[in-house]
């Protein structure tokens, strides 16, 4: 009887197992504004909201606006399936840009380009990650390996790419 009762005080110890409250692993995207889509004004300010409040300090290496110097799109046209750079991932060029938290609760990350955008031109809001939330830590960088490099080959980013936007704006 006293091994029966010990075996069962066993797997009620272990059926109860830990908490169960994950720790933070790193910040992630909740939302990208913008992506895949046509036609998007040029005074737009593109945003991205992330699960974490974000450290400003962070945005600068954080958060970067790109545009293509080369781009095309596939046989239907559609804005979902739009290519912009080459095959290789080079020919972007880097926008000048104010990045700010914005929002109540300090979550989302808005960019506002220096000057209004080009007409008819493929951007990508790129998050890295060295942007930081203030309780999750950096933004988680995913398996995938994205490249961004100019037309001479070069790296546009200094940290992985976390996440990026792709989208393209009006003709006029």
């Amino acid at each position: 009887m006293r091994r029966l009762w010990g075996l069962l005080l066993l797997l009620a110890i272990a059926a109860c197992g830990s908490p169960g409250v994950p720790l933070p692993t790193g910040m992630e995207v909740v939302y990208l504004a913008l992506d895949g889509q046509a036609d998007v004004s040029r005074a737009v300010q593109p945003s991205a909201v992330l699960s974490d409040e974000v450290d400003p300090a962070s945005l600068a290496q954080g958060v970067l606006l790109l545009h293509a110097s080369y781009e095309w799109t596939p046989s239907d046209g559609g804005a979902t399936s739009l290519r912009c750079g080459t095959a290789e991932g080079r020919g972007w060029s880097q926008e000048s840009i104010t990045p700010a938290v914005t929002g109540t609760d300090r979550r989302t990350v808005t960019v506002a380009p220096a000057a209004p955008l080009q007409a008819d031109r493929c951007y990508r809001l790129v998050l890295t990650t060295a942007l930081k939330g203030t309780t999750q830590g950096n933004l988680k960088n995913p398996s995938r390996s994205v490249v961004m490099q100019d037309a001479d080959g070069r790296a546009l980013t200094a940290h992985p790419v976390g996440a990026f936007s792709q989208f393209l704006t009006a003709a006029n």
